[in-house]
């Protein structure tokens, strides 16, 4: 029976430092980007341990969900809500050996240096994105305005 983990690497994540901020110019004022990373985990027992019968091999097939989102804040520190969202999303999956119970440090080992790195990277290349919008929404409020 699969069940989520939410590991202690995954709750830091939810909860801790930017994996990337970066400051724009844009019409002459900074605009800063703070991404934040979020994973969730399940794992699924495979394999069985059957009393007084020979050892089955059992390993721990676990599937993780990456998220990158993107908060904006103009010049003043206000929040530009319409440039916030998810900029990146990722499963990983992976099998390790043992028990979930046994394999869980390695697991979230697993997860956690994966998703750092992809997490930085998908920030740093979300630049040109960020500049496109914010492009489009000065277009858009020049015309409302």
């Amino acid at each position: 029976m699969p069940f989520t983990i939410l590991s202690a690497v995954a709750l830091a994540a939810a909860a801790g430092a930017p994996v990337h901020q970066t400051t724009v110019q844009h019409a002459g004022a900074p605009v800063t980007a703070v991404y934040h990373a979020a994973w969730t985990s399940s794992t699924r027992q495979m394999g069985a341990h059957v009393p007084n019968r020979q050892p089955i091999a059992q390993s721990c097939a676990w599937t993780a969900e990456l998220t990158v989102n993107r908060a904006v804040n103009d010049a003043s520190g206000r929040s530009v809500d319409a440039l916030a969202k998810p900029v990146h999303q990722q499963t990983l999956t992976g099998i390790a050996p043992g028990s979930c119970a046994t394999a869980a440090a390695h697991v979230d080992a697993a997860i956690a240096k994966a998703h750092a790195a992809e997490a930085q990277l998908a920030a740093e290349q979300d630049r040109d994105a960020l500049h496109r919008e914010l492009n489009s929404l000065s277009a858009l409020s020049a015309r409302q305005g």
